[in-house]
């Protein structure tokens, strides 16, 4: 029994059921004179939002029939304007798929319409309407026709296999190739020429284009009549004249493309012209019912706001009665939303009843529940991406830390694979010749594997990599069962979905960054973004290891070149030195002497291998010996013996070193001056004798003071010159 009278329950009734009693109550008070005021309100808004609602819905098909002409006469200027792209593959286009569907949208609109107009109150404006519809579905028909005939045209110019463009290029190619073989330059200039015009005679389709490509054909024929004799004519000739009868189908195709287009253009506008009128139709028809029910609607108007002047009064007693068990629901919602915005997502509103407030508290709470998993999951979200930002940073200090190349690159791929959970990942480098993306680092068994083939892909080939590395911006193949990019790989079969992102240095590309994932749609706008930072540090980071080794190798090469230099200029210091003069020296104890004897054997392993020897006992009493070093290079060495030597710490080695170092620089110095000072004295004896010999105009006067002051500076006993002279019989002596 409870069960059956729950629902009877004041606060189980819904908000229009008290509505319902509280108005009972008043037309109580009010009588018969209530319930016929009430009648007819009822009646005339039915009758309004009957009118109302044809009107909306004859106008909206109305406004659908226009936007369908508008897409249809689009999708018919994109044919036209597409069809002549070389890229376009006419079996594959959308459009005619798009414009069918739009078409039968349109005729099901129109359908529709003929349906609404039964409604209409006059028979007169249903036989317009209808008469109007069917001038429209006629022209939608002819419209149809012609894109559809102009789509079959465009297939017979453009299809990949059978088009004629695709016959024109390859008979042109045959052409180009038999041409070749004929060794003939002028030939060969004059075929290179029509190539170049292919493009102009299909892009164009202007009569000037096509003469100029017919006239270059003609010279073609004429230097080939010319130039090969008859006997030697092959092929050349049939197939210059299939290349010729293609150009003339490719133009006389684009001109029937043209005049079926303009056709369907012309029936499009008449379709839009008919579609206004059938606004203007409607506009028209639908007008009149509208401003007989506004007339009725303001004189019923006008008795019921007498008749609720008199049920204010008591509508106002027994809506109090029942106002607080609103009022109190309505504050619970409030209070809950207040909670909810101070931060306390776990709020609910706690409504009892059945009613609609009670209704509208558990749509109210579920809001909370879906605003909290949100909050939740967005908070999910910002964790990862600073996760993502932590392993940027990891890959960041790996780019930092690691300096040979190909280290850098197996690490990097590593990382990415394992930290974020990657089937496969790879970087690609473009080769010098930028012809190849070369794979230069994989990951797992596989990637062992095509790094044993050394796996490359052409650039600018369809693939991810190939097309990465051409256009220099990031691919993603989001399936990679239906993904024209994806080139698939027997070694990586799980392989669903990839993204390669380009490594660039400046403006150049250098390689390619590639992920892939065993899920479809893995890899959005936001991995781009977070990827092609790790794809710029790898770049910069190779670059930067790229310039440090020419750089090493710069400074070797440097360092190489002083020190051979150095090492001739000692040699030849002391093959020009005294041999008279010592160059070795020893110190006893008490004074400086000569050293004549042969060195020994510490100092000459020193000089040799240019570290210092320490020896617990060496020859002649030496013990420990340092180089002298001038610019790397060993130009002598130091030796020390006795007790004390074997009893010298680190710092008093550091300090002979320095030492040592410094007597090197000096020694360097002083044969720089040296040399320096032989320079400026030939120098000043060039001058000298210069001088004698330059204000002197006999021949004889220069010679003899020419052998005179050479024979002084270089003290020869014995110095003569002599002119090369002509005899009789045109001999020399």
């Amino acid at each position: 029994m409870q069960r059956f009278l729950r629902p009877f329950v004041w606060r189980n009734l819904t908000i229009r059921t008290k509505s319902v009693l509280l108005s009972i109550s008043l037309m109580m008070l009010t009588g018969l004179m209530m319930l016929a005021s009430l009648w007819a309100l009822d009646s005339i808004r039915r009758q309004v939002d009957n009118t109302v609602a044809l009107t909306i819905e004859m106008r909206s098909l109305v406004q659908a029939i226009q936007l369908e002409t508008e897409s249809l006469q689009s999708l018919q200027s994109r044919l036209l304007d597409e069809y002549r792209q070389p890229d376009i593959d006419p079996l594959i286009t959308s459009l005619p798929s798009n414009y069918a569907d739009i078409n039968d949208s349109l005729e099901t609109h129109a359908d529709q319409l003929i349906g609404l107009s039964a409604r209409l109150p006059e028979s007169s404006a249903q036989e317009t309407l209808k008469a109007q519809v069917a001038a429209i579905k006629s022209k939608s028909d002819t419209a149809r026709e012609s894109f559809f005939n102009t789509v079959t045209l465009v297939q017979q110019l453009s299809d990949p296999e059978t088009g004629t463009i695709t016959q024109f290029t390859q008979s042109g190619e045959q052409l180009r190739t038999a041409t070749a073989k004929l060794n003939d330059t002028a030939l060969n200039n004059q075929v290179i020429t029509m190539h170049t015009l292919e493009t102009v005679v299909v892009q164009s389709n202007a009569a000037e284009d096509y003469a100029i490509f017919q006239q270059a054909v003609a010279r073609y024929q004429a230097l080939y009549e010319s130039k090969i004799p008859e006997e030697r004519r092959r092929d050349e000739a049939e197939l210059l004249q299939t290349y010729r009868d293609n150009a003339a189908t490719i133009v006389s195709q684009i001109e029937q493309i043209d005049n079926v287009g303009n056709i369907t253009q012309n029936a499009l506008s008449d379709l839009r012209d008919e579609a206004s009128r059938l606004d203007n139709v409607v506009e028209d028809r639908v007008g009149s019912p509208l401003e007989i029910m506004a007339t009725t609607l303001n004189r019923q108007r006008i008795i019921l706001f007498v008749v609720m002047i008199i049920a204010v009064a008591g509508g106002w007693i027994i809506a109090t009665l029942f106002g607080r068990d609103i009022s109190q629901n309505v504050w619970e919602l409030l209070d809950t939303a207040q909670r909810i915005s101070t931060g306390n997502l776990q709020a609910r509103a706690h409504i009892e009843g059945e009613d609609e407030l009670s209704q509208l508290g558990e749509s109210f709470n579920a809001m909370a529940a879906q605003l909290e998993g949100l909050i939740t999951g967005l908070e999910q979200r910002v964790a990862e991406r600073t996760r993502e930002l932590s392993i940027t940073g990891d890959i960041g200090r790996a780019v930092v830390t690691l300096r040979d190349p190909r280290d850098l690159m197996n690490e990097i791929v590593e990382l990415i694979r394992h930290r974020f959970g990657f089937y496969h990942a790879q970087i690609f480098l473009v080769d010098n010749q930028r012809e190849n993306a070369v794979l230069a680092a994989s990951t797992g068994s596989a990637g062992r594997e095509l790094m044993a083939r050394k796996h490359a892909l052409p650039v600018g080939s369809q693939s991810v990599i190939g097309q990465v590395t051409s256009r220099g911006e990031p691919v993603i193949a989001s399936d990679t069962d239906s993904s024209a990019v994806h080139k698939r790989n027997e070694l990586l079969p799980d392989t669903r979905s990839e993204m390669a992102l380009p490594m660039r240095v400046g403006d150049e590309v250098i390689g390619a960054l590639d992920l892939q994932s065993v899920a479809p749609n893995a890899f959005d706008q936001d991995d781009i973004a977070v990827f092609q930072i790790m794809a710029d540090q790898l770049a910069m980071a190779l670059e930067n290891a790229r310039l440090y080794g020419e750089l090493q190798d710069a400074q070797g090469s440097v360092e190489m070149l002083e020190r051979r230099i150095t090492a001739e200029a000692w040699n030849s210091y002391r093959q020009s030195h005294d041999v008279d003069a010592p160059l070795a020296y020893e110190f006893g104890g008490e004074r400086v002497e000569p050293y004549s004897r042969q060195s020994p054997t510490p100092m000459s392993q020193a000089v040799q291998d240019g570290q210092m020897v320490a020896l617990d006992d060496g020859d002649d009493g030496i013990s420990l010996a340092v180089p002298i070093k001038v610019r790397g290079e060993v130009i002598g060495a130091f030796g020390f013996g006795g007790e004390t030597v074997r009893r010298l710490t680190g710092d008093d080695l550091a300090l002979v070193e320095a030492v040592i170092d410094r007597v090197g620089l000096a020694l360097e110095n002083l044969r720089l001056m040296e040399q320096t000072s032989r320079r400026a004295e030939h120098e000043q004896i060039i001058n000298a004798i210069t001088a004698k010999i330059v204000g002197t105009t006999d021949v004889n006067q220069i010679l003899q003071t020419t052998v005179k002051e050479l024979g002084r500076v270089l003290r020869a006993p014995q110095t003569s010159v002599q002119l090369r002279r002509e005899t009789l019989d045109d001999s020399y002596e």
